[in-house]
């Protein structure tokens, strides 16, 4: 009874200690975002830029209030990104439609048309019954591992919030960890195996994350019609080949599994045969898909914009009832897609005010060795990138740097696309679990007792190490592409 008292006393003293931490941490969170861009404003030299007065100058204090929003996480992600949009319309530093030029965007309907068709996929459960359809003749955990992880591959392209994917992979794992009957060792092997393979490649394909998509619009027109679907791929061949062959060489060696092979495709044919027939919903999710990016794939032919494709098939789902209002209004995205609109606004209010010629200058005056060596940009940004993720949401670390980066790789006549996939290669990377959202989502089904957390966070800080340097030897393969 005692130990009963203290502990609960420890539990409500803990509690009680941890929140009054927060609070503080909140209030010196507010006290710089109101006080950084006062002291900015009044003690710092003017920013001359032809054409403007102190424009320039009050955007890059309302930037900076809201960075000290993201650094601190007082709001959710994406009200910093409307908080800059507002105060700069409010302010009239620039003509709103330029501010609001990320809502009118092709892309902003090309997200929203895939994030329903996502819903869609989803809620079908045709994903459950391709992946038991190819464990059913499987008789090891070996065997239904690397399946495993060749689904969440496949699945990468095709559904474009990894949130999602983990959410889905998640629950596929512990069932099928109880069908094999796995022990620790083989469960954390299952475990490793769905979350890196749903969240490896975001950044190799353009539909695989939402954040590409904010790149593809922050491009400009010519690089977005070479960087589509298939250009996007073959432009991180090199980097995706050696991160996928670092998993499979990495994953077998700490988890060597000494469990016994069970034949077990019984168990998983009758999860199957109760899933019943396949369903209208699964098809029509599928094939729209398929649709879709058939459409974008091809559309140098028949010269239909991705946009209108999606839009087809955003309407025709809601009209015939595919998916429901309800599903609609609560289970898109909408704070990623106002998000997206922001980072899309920021940057053309960037170039509007001539903040990235004014920046390109200083950067030339002050470290002109970064803008004369390719190597030293790329390498620049990755580790400017790589610091930031520490104290900042990858979302955050994206709205802040693709502009800039975006404006110096024009000036200096290098692809803005090469740049960017360093940024978001490099945003990805995470060593420690507060760092990553969707794996602490991913992680939520699983109890401590179950998994081997400390050995597949080494192996994410490994394959983190590769990833760095397949980004270094892919400089050469943008050279022979004449990328860069």
């Amino acid at each position: 009874m005692q130990d009963e008292i203290i502990a609960t006393e420890y539990g409500e003293f803990s509690s009680t200690s941890s929140s009054t931490v927060k609070d503080i941490f909140d209030i010196l969170g507010w006290f710089f975002t109101i006080i950084a861009p006062v002291l900015v404003y009044f003690f710092t030299p003017e920013i001359e830029i032809d054409g403007f007065g102190n424009e320039p100058k009050i955007f890059l204090c309302i930037v900076l209030s809201a960075s000290v929003m993201w650094i601190f996480s007082l709001l959710p992600e994406f009200i910093p990104g409307i908080f800059i949009l507002l105060a700069t319309v409010l302010l009239s530093l620039v003509d709103s439609s330029i501010v609001l030029s990320g809502f009118a965007s092709s892309t902003f309907i090309i997200v929203l048309s895939i994030i329903v068709m996502t819903i869609t996929i989803i809620q079908s459960g045709i994903m459950k019954r391709f992946l038991l359809s190819l464990l059913k003749h499987t008789h090891s955990l070996h065997l239904a591992n690397w399946i495993l992880f060749g689904f969440g591959i496949l699945m990468t392209p095709f559904l474009p919030s990894i949130i999602n994917r983990t959410q889905i992979m998640s629950p596929l794992v512990r069932e099928i960890g109880g069908h094999l009957k796995a022990e620790k060792n083989g469960f954390s092997l299952l475990f490793a195996s769905g979350f890196l393979s749903v969240s490896l490649l975001s950044s190799s394909f353009l539909s695989a994350s939402l954040l590409n998509f904010i790149i593809f619009s922050l491009l400009p027109l010519q690089e977005q019609q070479q960087f589509q679907t298939r250009g996007w791929f073959q432009g991180t061949l090199v980097i995706t080949g050696i991160v996928l062959t670092s998993c499979f060489l990495t994953l077998p060696f700490f988890f060597r599994n000494k469990e016994k092979n069970e034949k077990i495709s019984n168990t998983f044919s009758s999860s199957l045969e109760e899933m019943g027939k396949v369903k209208i919903e699964e098809i029509v999710s599928v094939g729209a898909l398929f649709i879709f990016f058939l459409g974008v794939l091809t559309s140098q032919y028949h010269h239909i914009s991705g946009s209108w494709i999606g839009f087809s098939i955003l309407f025709l789902f809601l009209s015939l009832g595919f998916v429901k209002m309800e599903d609609f209004q609560k289970k898109v995205d909408w704070p990623y897609l106002f998000f997206l609109s922001a980072i899309v606004g920021i940057s053309a209010i960037f170039k509007a005010l001539g903040l990235d010629t004014w920046l390109y200058n200083h950067l030339l005056l002050t470290f002109p060795e970064i803008l004369k060596d390719n190597m030293i940009l790329f390498s620049s940004i990755a580790l400017v990138s790589l610091t930031l993720r520490f104290i900042l949401p990858v979302g955050a670390v994206v709205a802040l740097l693709a502009p800039t980066i975006l404006a110096i790789s024009v000036k200096i006549g290098i692809s803005g696309w090469a740049s960017c996939i360093v940024l978001l290669f490099v945003g990805d990377i995470w060593f420690f679990p507060y760092q990553c959202s969707f794996y602490k989502t991913y992680k939520s089904g699983f109890s401590n007792s179950e998994i081997n957390e400390k050995k597949f966070l080494i192996i994410n800080a490994i394959i983190n190490v590769i990833k760095l340097l397949a980004l270094f030897l892919s400089f050469y393969y943008w050279k022979y592409l004449s990328l860069i």
